[in-house]
C-alpha cells in the first residue's frame, strides 16, 4: 500500500487546542484538570497544593484543563531525558495521553515519568482524608526532583 496517496491526516491530535491555565514550554510538572472544575476556590487550593511542596509554579509547572470529552497528547511534547511529574485530578490515564492503570492515590512510573491520580478539586476541599492521602504522596512524589535540583 502506497501511503503517499491518502490525502487525510492517519492521525489528528487536537492538544494545541487544550486550555492552558498556566503555560511553561520548559515545564517538568504537568497538573490536568477538568475545565469545569477549575473554580477560583479549587485554583488557590491548586496554587497552595503546589506551592507547599516547593515548586517553583512559574518556571516549573504547566495546567492543562480538560473538558469532559477532550483527551490530551503530550509525548510529542516532552523531553523524555529529563523526569516529569503528571498529576491527574478528577481525571483517569487515557485523557491525560497516557496507556497505563489509573489507580488513585498510588505513585505510578511509566518510563521517565512519575504519575499521580487524585480526585476532583472540588473533592479535596471537603475531605480532610483525600486531602491527607495525597499529602503523604506528594512529599515523595517531588522528593526525587528536590535532590536532583540540590545536586
Amino acid at each position: 500500500m502506497n501511503f503517499k496517496y491518502f490525502d487525510f491526516p492517519l492521525y489528528l491530535d487536537k492538544s494545541d487546542k487544550i486550555r492552558r491555565f498556566l503555560e511553561n514550554s520548559h515545564a517538568t510538572f504537568h497538573v490536568f484538570v477538568d475545565v469545569e472544575d477549575f473554580t477560583p476556590d479549587n485554583k488557590v487550593l491548586l496554587f497552595k497544593i503546589l506551592e507547599a511542596i516547593q515548586l517553583d509554579i512559574k518556571h516549573e509547572v504547566q495546567i492543562f484543563g480538560l473538558r469532559s470529552e477532550e483527551k490530551m497528547h503530550l509525548a510529542q511534547n516532552l523531553d523524555l531525558g529529563q523526569n516529569h511529574r503528571f498529576l491527574g485530578f478528577g481525571m483517569n490515564a487515557e485523557r491525560m495521553g497516557l496507556q497505563c492503570k489509573t489507580i488513585p492515590y498510588e505513585i505510578m512510573h511509566v518510563r521517565s515519568l512519575k504519575v499521580l491520580f487524585a480526585h476532583k478539586l472540588s473533592d479535596l476541599q471537603g475531605n480532610v482524608n483525600y486531602k491527607k492521602q495525597l499529602w503523604g504522596l506528594l512529599k515523595q512524589f517531588n522528593h526525587d526532583n528536590q535532590s536532583t535540583k540540590e545536586n
